[in-house]
This record gives structure tokens, C-alpha cells and sequence, in this order.
């Protein structure tokens, strides 16, 4: 029993376990309202990656970033914005890696959407795009890494595009996240998993070698 406590305890500092998530943008500080035809506005990245957010926002539209929150507000369908990251040190979105790219963006979904996402490297001079994806009710979307063609790409990504377009043509919507906005990455939870077992798998049996039995405990 004390042993797997022990384990446990261990298991808490290994590398990662106590830090999945790395937050590329919470959109915060302070509020910045961006109205279309508009861009690219640049927004300096103040979270757990360097870089920048370059915003471009369609004729008809508005986004409005800050104090954790986004919102698009739309008045005709086709109208879009994209948001391109432009990380100062490449990311490892591999199976290796940070894997997926998490957008916890929708809590207020008003009309349909279409999400596209792609990400780009310098270092394998290449950009590659996810396939849409359909946003018409709450929820987190994601994309992972390992799904590209271009693993080279994908383990070395240093641009990353974010474009929503307004799909349904009722004339006023709004799509937004009032709070905790973020996109981030986080690594394979098997990975996880797996380190984990791992490490208690291996603590526990240094203990059980490292443990004799006593004379009064065997029987004849």
C-alpha cells in the first residue's frame, strides 16, 4: 500500500503530468473590436507561446477579442474571419507531440458555421489543411496533427490559420464564447496514460525488489 502511494506521489513530477495544456491564445488582455472590411490587425501573443495573432475580418462582420472572450457577430452568409498564428518556435503536433490543436470557442452558437483550419512550417516549406468542419451547436472542436499527410510538417508547425465563415443567411448572428476562451495544445491522453502506468509499473517494482522477505515469514 505505502509503495503505490509512493508511485502515485512520483507520478505527480514527471515531466508533463502536471502540465498537458500549452495555451497558444485566451484572448486576453483588454477588449479590441475589429470591423470588416478590416486587416490584418496584429495582436502580440501573451500566453504560453511567442508570436503573433494577425486578424482579418470580411465586409459585414465584426470580432471582438479580450477578457478571455470572443465574438463574431455576422449580418450575411459567406462572411468570414481568419486569425493566423504566427508562433516565434515551431510546434510538435506529431503523435510525439502536442498532437492536437483544441478551440474551445463555441458556448453561443446562433446559425450555422464552417471551420477551417491549416497549419504551415517554414522548415518544411509546406502548409497543409484539415477538412471543414460544421459548427452549428456548442462544443469544443479540434484537430489532430497525426491525421496530415506531412508528418515533416506537422512536427515542425510554425503557422497556424483559424478561419470561421457564416454559412446561414439570417440577417443578424452571433457566434461566441463569453468565457475561458482558448485555443491550445495538448499531447495524445494515451501518451499520458501510458507514461503514467509506465512510471508507477516501474516504481513499484523497484520497491518489490528492494523489499526482502523476513525469515519469520517463510514457511517451511
Amino acid at each position: 500500500m505505502r509503495a503505490t502511494l509512493f508511485a502515485f506521489a512520483a507520478l505527480m513530477f514527471l515531466p508533463g503530468y502536471t502540465r498537458a495544456e500549452i495555451v497558444i491564445d485566451n484572448f486576453s488582455p483588454g477588449a479590441t473590436s475589429i470591423v470588416g472590411p478590416a486587416g490584418p490587425v496584429s495582436y502580440v501573443l501573451n500566453d504560453d507561446v511567442s508570436g503573433t495573432r494577425e486578424t482579418t475580418v470580411s465586409a459585414n462582420g465584426q470580432v471582438i477579442f479580450g477578457n478571455n472572450a470572443y465574438q463574431f457577430n455576422s449580418g450575411l452568409a459567406g462572411v468570414d474571419f481568419t486569425m493566423l498564428y504566427n508562433l516565434a518556435a515551431p510546434m510538435n503536433f506529431t503523435t510525439s507531440g502536442s498532437r492536437s490543436l483544441l478551440l474551445d470557442l463555441f458556448t453561443s452558437v446562433g446559425g450555422t458555421y464552417t471551420l477551417n483550419v491549416s497549419f504551415g512550417s517554414t522548415l518544411a516549406g509546406a502548409t497543409e489543411a484539415f477538412a471543414p468542419i460544421s459548427v452549428a451547436n456548442v462544443g469544443v472542436r479540434s484537430v489532430d496533427g497525426a491525421t496530415l499527410a506531412n508528418q515533416a510538417l506537422a512536427a515542425s508547425v510554425d503557422r497556424i490559420s483559424i478561419n470561421i465563415r457564416k454559412d446561414t443567411p439570417n440577417f443578424f448572428s452571433v457566434l461566441s464564447r463569453a468565457t475561458a476562451a482558448k485555443i491550445s495544445a495538448v499531447p495524445e491522453p494515451a501518451s499520458f496514460a501510458l507514461l503514467g502506468l509506465t512510471g508507477v509499473g516501474g516504481f513499484v517494482a523497484m520497491r518489490r525488489r528492494a523489499v526482502k522477505p523476513k525469515a519469520s515469514n517463510i514457511v517451511a
